[in-house]
């Protein structure tokens, strides 16, 4: 098997980092936290919240800023 990084595209595995971090923390997450936990900068990870939010896949929360999983 291929090495993460030779394999797929990388922004579709982002993605999906990103969205397993959040739907299996237990509890809502922020933006640093999720990036120390899939290993990429915190810019790339707020852009690809961004996208999930806008589509259900996560909520943020208005007061706090941390992220949950949505309806979707």
């Amino acid at each position: 098997m291929k090495a993460e990084s030779e394999t797929g595209v990388r922004s579709v595995q982002l993605a999906l980092q990103v969205l397993e971090a959040v739907a299996f923390a237990g509890e809502p997450l922020g933006v640093t936290q999720i990036a120390e936990r899939v290993g990429a900068t915190k810019s790339s990870v707020h852009r690809h919240l961004l996208t999930f939010v806008e589509n259900g896949y996560l909520v943020q929360d208005s007061a706090s800023s941390l992220y949950a999983p949505g309806p979707m």
